[in-house]
Order: structure tokens, then C-alpha cells, then sequence
């Protein structure tokens, strides 16, 4: 959103050339930045409207003709802050779906273009009651910022009635570019998607990362933090690619979620940390494109029904967790998870380098085969582990046939002193 502030007005210092994207006033009388100036002739008609968008001292970077063309203005041309009509829509894009309880929106252009022009959207304080149409409630085609007021503050409460097939946010990027600059930066952060009711779900994923559009292949630097994402059909975010590796060095930190991340066909330089993942499906589930690697699963608090992770990646990392199962079961998965911990492999067939260091794993009342197991791993090492594959004679830990030289450290604690080793060439570190 772009500030303002009354009394706005000063002049050029220097001449403003037509290709710079500096400009220096005479005095600092502006709000911080992001703010909209206007370049004025001596009849106070408009000549070129600019964005600021960062200030140091009496030097402003902007961004130039969003209204008017650039041309060179000479020093000492006013430059005022005028009252502009994407200030009411930014307002509007804002808050107009805060609605009374039980007031729901179908209609949501509001949020579904609110940042089409590649702006942040604030969400205040509130609840959003939604409803929507279509495939989707909210429409994102950019990379734009969606920031609210906290977690508990700021609620899109999505009501019962909304299908299966209808997701709450669903993230497109726009078409990539020569540079592909415009497909990076996403930021979801600080509110809450939660259903009217629970005990009917509603709605798809809480929020689908969509790079299925071969025009749209790709999106980095993705950053989705603080949020409450509460139970919804499927998962509570869902990434889905079906172009090479199109999302890459990006993740989720300090989000609570309640129906699992689930990341088809995930690129490099991924993190989950510092999340708590509880509720149904199975906690984080990951199958990365071949050649991508490089995933970081740490310092998260795990109880989900469908297991902690399943995962089908390379070079995994995963450290410091803590992961208790209560029970398995819920709406999915149908079947109790293999491991609560289960490495699958990876896409062309081997999983090398898992580091697998510092959890606490603990079937409590869950009824996983195993506390942790591992196929398809080569040079895997476990270290400074704890694992509890409960009171049922679930094992500990399972090391499949398909690894070899899996490196076992004496610093793990197997709680039932049950482990099953059919790997090749596996080696306990002395």
C-alpha cells in the first residue's frame, strides 16, 4: 500500500534527466516510502506521475511514468504528493471483503486482483468471511506480498460449503520474462485460513503453488512464514510442477498446519524450520524432479496422523526435530504411514548424503512399522538420534536392502534396542 501524508510538496534540487531513476528534492516533507510523486509545470498541471521507492536523505529511487511519459525536468519544478485513484483502490483491494459473521463473499475480484499490479497488499485486522467460485477463492498471478496483522489477527474463515475442488489461494506466476525477475519473491505471512466449521471439511489446499503453465515455469526466493493454516480438504500447501525444476530456493518457516505440505516435483534448496505441523495427512511430503537437491527439514514440532515425512529427494537434511505420534488415521492417508521417518529414494533411483541427526522420533499410540526407515539411501548418515517405535513391536529403525554404506553412530538412542539392517556395507562408527 502507498503511504501519504498532508503538506507534501517541495521541488527539484537538480535536474531530473529523462532516463534517471534518482531524483533529489529540495526537502524531505514525504511519508517513508512506497509513495506516488507528481511532477508539476508552473500551472500545477500534471507532467509525470513517479513511485518512489526508497529514500536516502533528499534522494529518492523511483520508478518512472507511471502516469504521464518520462521527459527531463529541470531543477526546481514542483513535485507534490497528489491524492491519486489507486490510493482508494488499494484501500478497497484492502479491506472491502471484511464482512459481519455469516456475510460471505462470493465475489472476490477484490482480493483475487488486489495486487495485480505487483504492489503489497496489507490485510488488517479482521475476519474475511470467503466463499468465491470457480476453481479458486483468491487468484494470484504475480509475486507480490500478502502481509496481515498476525496469525490469530487477520482470519480468511472459508465456509463449509465451498467444494473439494476449490482452492483458497492459488499462486500462478506471471508468464517469465527474459530475466525471469518479476517470477521471484512471493511472501505470504502473518494470518490464518481457517474452515467455518470442523466438522465438515471444506475447500482444496489452503494454498497451491501452481507452476503447470509451461509459460509460467518457474518461481523462486519464496518466502511463506507465520501463517495458521488450519484443515482443509487437502493439503495446507501444495506445490505442483510439471516443468523441470520450477520452484527452487524457497519454504515455510514458523506456520502452524494442520493438513501437511505436499511438493510434487520440487527443485533445489528447499526448507521447511521452525514449523509445527499437527492434524491429518502425512507432515511434510516431498518427490523431487531429477537433479534437483538439497532439501532442509529442521527444528520443527511434528504430530501428524499420516507420519512425520515421506520423502523421495537428495542430499536431505533432516535435524533437530521433534516428532511424537499420537495416532494415525484421519480422512487420509487411508493406511497407517510405513515409517513415520520414511526416505523413499529418489526420482533416478538413489538417495545420497541423508543426514538424518538430532531428532527425538516417538511412536507413542501411532501404528507405523517403524519410528524411521530408509530405502534406496547411499553414504546415509544417523547421529545423535532418539527413536521409539512404541509399545506395539514397531521397529525403531529399518535400514532396506536397497542402501548401502549407511554410517550408524553410537549417539543414537534405539529406545527398544530394534533395528532391522538389510543394507549392504552399512558401518557402525566406533
Amino acid at each position: 500500500m502507498h503511504n501519504v501524508k498532508n503538506n507534501s510538496a517541495s521541488a527539484l534540487a537538480s535536474q531530473l534527466s529523462i532516463d534517471a531513476v534518482t531524483m533529489t528534492v529540495g526537502a524531505d516533507v514525504f511519508p517513508l516510502a512506497p509513495f506516488y510523486l507528481t511532477i508539476v509545470d508552473g500551472a500545477g498541471s500534471s507532467l509525470e506521475v513517479v513511485e518512489v521507492t526508497g529514500k536516502n536523505a533528499l534522494d529518492f529511487t523511483v520508478v518512472r511514468a507511471y502516469e504521464g511519459t518520462n521527459q527531463t525536468h529541470p531543477a526546481g519544478r514542483a513535485v507534490e504528493l497528489r491524492m491519486m485513484a489507486q490510493h482508494i483502490i488499494e484501500l478497497q483491494d484492502a479491506a472491502a471483503v471484511v464482512r459481519p459473521a455469516g456475510n460471505w463473499v462470493t465475489d472476490t475480484k477484490n482480493l483475487r486482483e488486489a495486487n495485480a499490479s505487483g504492489k503489497k497488499v496489507v490485510l488488517a485486522a479482521g475476519t474475511f468471511y470467503l466463499e468465491g467460485d470457480g476453481t479458486e477463492i483468491i487468484k494470484k498471478q504475480n509475486m507480490a506480498r500478502w502481509d496481515g496483522a498476525g496469525l490469530s489477527e487477520s482470519i480468511l474463515k472459508i465456509r463449509s460449503t465451498v467444494p473439494l475442488t476449490r482452492d483458497v489461494f492459488r499462486c500462478i506466476p506471471p508468464q517469465v520474462d527474459e530475466i525471469g525477475y518479476r517470477n521471484r519473491g512471493l511472501q505470504l505471512s502473518n494470518f490464518a485460513i481457517v474452515p467455518e466449521t470442523y466438522t465438515t471439511r471444506c475447500a482444496r489446499h489452503a494454498i497451491h503453488l501452481d507452476l503447470n503453465d509451461a509459460a509460467s515455469w518457474f518461481t523462486s526466493q519464496f518466502d511463506i512464514h507465520h501463517l495458521h493454516l488450519d484443515y482443509t480438504g487437502g493439503r495446507s500447501f501444495y506445490a505442483s510442477n510439471t516443468e523441470t525444476d520450477g520452484y527452487f530456493c524457497g519454504g515455510l518457516e514458523k506456520c502452524l498446519i494442520w493438513s501437511g505440505v505436499q511438493m510434487i516435483g520440487a527443485g533445489d534448496s528447499l526448507y521447511f524450520e521452525k514449523n509445527t505441523i499437527a492434524g491429518e495427512n502425512i507432515g511434510i511430503e516431498i518427490t523431487q524432479v531429477g537433479g534437483a537437491n538439497v532439501v532442509s527439514i529442521a527444528n520443527n514440532n511434528i504430530t501428524a496422523r499420516g507420519g512425520a515425512m515421506k520423502l523421495n529427494t537428495d542430499r536431505v537434511k533432516i535435524l533437530d526435530n521433534n516428532i511424537e505420534i499420537y495416532a494415525n488415521g484421519g480422512t487420509a492417508p487411508a493406511t497407517e504411514p510405513a515409517a513415520i521417518i520414511h526416505i523413499t529414494g529418489y526420482v533416478w533411483g538413489t538417495t545420497t548424503n541423508a543426514r538424518i541427526e538430532g531428532n527425538t522420533v516417538l511412536n507413542i499410540l501411532g501404528t507405523s512399522a517403524a519410528a524411521c526407515k530408509i530405502e534406496n539411501c547411499n553414504l546415509a548418515k544417523i547421529s545423535n538420534n532418539r527413536f521409539h517405535g512404541g509399545s506395539g513391536g514397531a521397529q525403531d529403525f529399518i535400514i532396506a536392502a536397497s542402501c548401502t554404506a549407511t554410517c550408524i553412530y553410537p549417539d543414537n538412542q534405539f529406545y527398544n534396542s530394534r533395528v532391522t539392517n538389510s543394507g549392504t556395507g552399512t558401518v557402525y562408527v566406533s
